[in-house]
């Protein structure tokens, strides 16, 4: 699971989007492509971890939002980016975000065992829209990060997946794609994290 080492473009400018290093699911969980495929980025500095995500889902029509986040769970019933974080002892951190500015977040100690969810977070959301998609981000600053006991210098895995247009997507999924229903607590969907700078262009 690639991961950019420096602070991401400003999601909310247009000029800004191309600059991203989207990442594009190729297909969904059943190995079906899509003609305007769901991406996402992750960037983590010092600052913090910033998760993005553009989607063609729920309302492309909105201008440009900065709002302030608002936790809700059952976000996966919708149009939601989720961010997954493996530890190297099996317990997983798990992260919503829904445009324009709705988030979730909780800790599990092992496969789908919930612990606790994380209302009192510290957040802050990004949106805008541009050519009928949905910009989006999800800042967790790094005392957010601590108080969820991340960080970088930790051994992590991680996955990240998105729902919308009644499509299930994931980092995680083969070539080919699953017959069984989709299940994105499933451990051999998470990747090895890997630091990398951004490529110039």
């Amino acid at each position: 699971m690639e991961v950019i080492g420096e602070t991401p473009p400003d999601v909310s400018q247009s000029q800004n989007l191309h600059r991203i290093q989207w990442r594009p699911f190729a297909y969904d969980w059943f190995g079906e492509p899509t003609d305007t495929p769901p991406a996402y980025a992750l960037y983590w500095t010092d600052e913090g971890l910033y998760f993005l995500s553009v989607t063609s889902f729920g309302n492309t029509a909105a201008s440009l939002v900065e709002e302030t986040p608002r936790f809700q769970a059952g976000l996966w019933k919708e149009e939601v980016s989720e961010l997954f974080l493996l530890r190297s002892d099996g317990s997983y951190l798990e992260f919503h975000f829904s445009a324009p500015n709705l988030w979730w977040g909780a800790s599990f100690s092992s496969y789908r065992i919930q612990e606790e969810e994380w209302a009192d977070l510290q957040v802050a959301t990004k949106c805008r829209t541009a050519n009928g998609q949905i910009f989006g981000q999800l800042f967790l600053p790094t005392s957010t990060l601590r108080a969820v006991g991340l960080s970088r210098d930790l051994p992590l895995r991680a996955q990240v997946c998105c729902i919308g247009g009644g499509r299930y997507f994931s980092s995680g999924v083969p070539e080919g794609g699953f017959r069984e229903p989709p299940d994105f607590h499933r451990e051999m969907l998470f990747y090895e994290i890997s630091f990398h700078a951004t490529v110039a262009g």
